[in-house]
């Protein structure tokens, strides 16, 4: 008997971790907390600081709990020890097809959660894919990577595909003379089969990427 109360009063004392929830679990914790997207859609991650919390506008997406992180931290290791809400959100939801379900997360990136991944679920095999970048963004030292997607049938074959670019900015602060240059980099991402290639050799002759246009923002207003 007192070896009984001596493990509850350990148990007790133990720190609380999360519960290590399915594969289905985690779909229907993310059907649950997201919105339905309107397709096409342009994902961006632009943050503006308003009173003492961070705005992501569209994109600020729904918190999920701590004590589903011990899921999630496999993928993000910045979940390893976080002990409050506010490291991960579930934003929009939409379909690929009838046997796919895509979701849309703002999760921690280089220094903030300021980056959007897609999820996509195999309703068939009950089980995820790898998780995908759609955008980021993130700044250091005179340096600003923007990633912004843009997620579309763009090929007409009824599945939808994702155009991804990314802007760096570079300010030069160490320059004699101060100037700021951009570079774009595009990438094509097309939808075959069950799963999405890099198909960037092919398509990227073909799209016009002026119709591609970035989301600005006050912090970085000139792209």
């Amino acid at each position: 008997m007192i070896k009984k109360y001596v493990v509850l009063i350990i148990l007790l004392f133990l720190p609380v971790q999360g519960f290590c929830i399915s594969d289905q679990e985690a779909f229907n914790l993310l059907l649950q907390n997201s919105i339905k997207a309107s397709i096409p859609i342009h994902v961006y991650v632009k943050s503006e600081r308003k009173d003492k919390d961070w705005d992501y506008g569209p994109f600020q997406g729904k918190p999920l709990p701590v004590s589903t992180y011990s899921y999630f931290k496999k993928f993000y290791t910045q979940l390893e020890n976080a002990e409050q809400p506010g490291e991960l959100f579930a934003v929009y939801e939409f379909s690929q097809s009838t046997r796919w379900h895509c979701f849309l997360l703002r999760v921690p990136g280089m220094y903030s959660i300021d980056q959007i991944d897609m999820w996509v679920y195999d309703k068939e095999k009950k089980q995820w894919l790898s998780p995908f970048k759609i955008a980021e963004e993130w700044g250091d030292a005179g340096e600003e990577i923007d990633v912004q997607g843009w997620i579309e049938d763009f090929n007409n074959d009824g599945s939808l595909d994702i155009v991804r670019r990314t802007l760096e900015t570079d300010m030069h602060l160490y320059d004699s003379k101060p100037r700021t240059t951009q570079k774009y980099t595009n990438e094509v991402f097309v939808w075959e089969r069950d799963h999405f290639i890099n198909a960037s050799k092919e398509y990227s002759k073909k799209l016009k990427f002026g119709k591609y246009r970035f989301k600005k923002s006050a912090a970085n207003p000139i792209n």
